[in-house]
């Protein structure tokens, strides 16, 4: 019987039934997200995961959503990248590199956008302040009538 259920692609017959318990397929799970594109154009063009992206976009769907926890994108990534449930056909060897890839970048200090968006605002207050001063000096010279 073991032997058959093997053949059949079943490796541990006590295993948990995945495909019963995950959710059944939605129509937004066929195509990449808003959040997941503004994810995408955020990252560094050598990260972006354009094979997940194409070939798994309920996956990369829910790396997009959940990029700025780092603990749980990492956690995410890991049992992308692991087999802990046992019997997974496994992911394209380009695929695989790039899921690494964003597991690397993620640990970097700069990773999440966390660095770029701290630049990016602070380069957003820098230039409201800037423009606040010339509309601030506008008003006090109209004022003073110069």
């Amino acid at each position: 019987m073991f032997e058959s259920l093997l053949a059949a692609g079943v490796s541990d017959p006590g295993a948990p039934r995945w495909g019963a318990v995950r959710h059944a397929p939605r129509e937004c799970d066929r195509a990449l997200s808003g959040t997941a594109r503004r994810w995408l154009r955020g990252l560094p063009r050598g990260v972006w995961p354009l094979h997940l992206c194409e070939r798994h976009p309920r996956l990369a769907n829910r790396v997009a959503f959940g990029w700025q926890d780092r603990q749980r994108t990492g956690a995410l990534l890991d049992d992308l990248l692991h087999d802990r449930r046992g019997g997974r056909h496994g992911f394209a060897p380009e695929v695989v590199l790039e899921l690494q890839r964003l597991r690397q970048h993620l640990q970097a200090p700069e990773a999440a956008g966390a660095g770029v968006a701290e630049n990016r605002w602070q380069a957003l207050q820098h230039s409201l302040r800037g423009g606040l001063r010339r509309a601030i000096g506008r008003v006090g010279r109209a004022g003073r009538g110069d």
